[in-house]
């Protein structure tokens, strides 16, 4: 099934929605309530989950249906969304040069070194063994996702405006280390280029996604396991390679969380984004298995 949102995450929404339908429809009683909650805003602060968590809905145990390829994760990276404010001189191409000295300088050629800066912080975070150990996902993610700059093609651009992401383990440091790693690779990127050491580059963070790390046992998540080793299927935990709602779930509410859903987060925030009907069906059945079973039936 192709369409945005397909795997992330409209395919674990309604997995969900449809294994509680079809419990009902069998007339399962549970001990235990079941909340569904659709959410807003996820993919910046995820101010939808913690409003529910500041109103106080609280939970045994919470699920959260974001793209795994329907396996297990209890752990998930940070988030840090930044942005650099470049500066230039505009100046006509006639201007650009006062005999041997150039006046114009364009923001856009000014963002080289701080491209390089910031990649180079990447390289630092990965070393040689980027994702060994840890599910085959590297401990440090830096994404450059956009760049504006310029408003006429005879004029060096005045200004350009540099946004992106950094995904961070929880092993690799908090926020706040993070925050400052970044704002030394600028600083030093602005002191090692002759035009950005008079006029610097200027780094804004924009907001930021806590990471969750769970110490001890998770006993949703092993029931989940039990279930799936059961049908001969892979139980195995692995570090979750995107940050999500489970930050606010576990850091401020205090509820045992784990990531289960269909769909592959490479399928995420691209063209052609779609998910395997047979994947969104194996989660229904799997949803369908587990809530009595870790509900218990009346």
């Amino acid at each position: 099934m192709y369409g945005r949102g397909t795997s992330d995450m409209k395919g674990g929404l309604v997995a969900a929605l449809m294994a509680v339908t079809y419990l009902r429809e069998a007339g399962v009683k549970l001990k235990g309530d079941v909340i569904v909650q659709s959410v807003v805003n996820e993919e910046h602060a995820g101010n939808g989950t913690l409003d529910l968590v500041a109103r106080g809905i609280r939970a045994d145990a919470a699920i959260v249906l974001e793209p795994t390829g329907n396996r297990i994760a209890v752990s998930h990276p940070g988030g840090l969304y930044w942005q650099v404010n470049v500066p230039g001189v505009p100046r006509s191409p006639g201007a650009r040069w006062d005999g041997a000295e150039k006046v114009g300088v364009s923001a856009i050629e000014n963002l080289p070194p701080l491209i390089a800066a910031l990649l180079a912080l990447e390289r630092d975070y990965n070393g040689a063994t980027a994702g060994e150990g840890r599910g085959g996902v590297a401990p440090f993610a830096m994404v450059m996702g956009k760049v504006a700059g310029g408003t006429y093609e005879s004029a060096t651009a005045s200004s350009a405006v540099m946004r992106g992401g950094a995904y961070f383990a929880p092993d690799v440091g908090s926020v706040i280390d993070i925050m400052a790693a970044l704002r030394r690779k600028v600083a030093e990127a602005n002191e090692g280029d002759a035009f950005l050491s008079r006029c610097p580059a200027k780094l804004e963070f924009l907001h930021h996604d806590d990471s969750t790390d769970q110490r001890g046992e998770i006993l949703h998540a092993r029931c989940m396991q039990h279930q799936l080793n059961a049908q001969g299927r892979d139980g195995d935990y692995r570090p979750g390679p995107f940050a999500c709602d489970m930050r606010h779930l576990v850091n401020q509410g205090g509820i045992p969380t784990m990531i289960f859903g269909p769909g592959e987060i490479a399928q995420a925030h691209k063209p052609d984004e779609h998910i395997l009907v047979d994947e969104y069906l194996d989660c229904i059945e799997q949803l369908v298995r587990f809530i009595p079973e870790w509900c218990g039936e009346a």
